[in-house]
């Protein structure tokens, strides 16, 4: 359930309240060498109320495809990725702003042409186009996403003898697949 923001009133995934606290963060990388010599790169400075540093933690993991953890105010990561971390966090850091400026524009212009955009199922619907926006996003910069595997699946592209590209969603895959919930309208708490 989305989580409405006592400051902005928007929907947590949206608030931008924390961004004046992102431009003064000083994030620290560092090699660390652990038991039995073992390099690894040390992420510090991360704030956990702004970054959800099991998300980065994760994302890192994947595009690095090597171990780590994410605790509180660092991620350390198996390996020497000093030379291009910093890179990567700023890519992940772009999607993230990108996906928010993208959904708060189309939300305020879904509510001014009438669409009640605090209504419960609404705010639910919107975090999964959050997520397909980010996974946009994230292939764009070569990140993995996980509804990317979801486009690949129901989305069929076509590219015409005149390079133009067309798309169309493979109704009746996303059928069965919807039909495997039996409610239709799940209760929102």
């Amino acid at each position: 359930m989305a989580v409405i923001c006592n400051t902005c009133g928007l929907p947590d995934d949206l608030c931008a309240c924390g961004d004046l606290d992102k431009d003064s963060t000083h994030i620290i990388i560092r090699l660390e060498t652990r038991r039995f010599r073992k390099k690894g790169t040390m992420i510090e400075g991360l704030d956990p109320k702004i970054n959800n540093l099991e998300n980065v933690g994760r994302e890192l993991k994947k595009k690095y495809a090597c171990g780590g953890t994410a605790k509180e105010g660092y991620v350390f990561l198996q390996g020497d990725h000093r030379d291009t971390i910093k890179d990567t966090l700023v890519k992940l850091g772009f999607a993230e702003e990108l996906t928010q400026t993208l959904i708060i524009q189309m939300m305020h212009g879904m509510g001014e042409n009438g669409i009640d955009i605090s209504e419960k199922a609404f705010v639910r619907d919107v975090a999964l186009l959050i997520e397909f926006t980010k996974g946009c996003i994230y292939r764009s910069l070569e990140l993995k996403h996980p509804t990317q595997t979801f486009f690949e699946q129901f989305v069929k592209l076509t590219v015409g003898p005149d390079n133009s590209i067309a798309t169309e969603v493979d109704q009746e895959l996303l059928e069965k697949y919807t039909d495997l919930f039996d409610d239709d309208d799940p209760e929102i708490p």
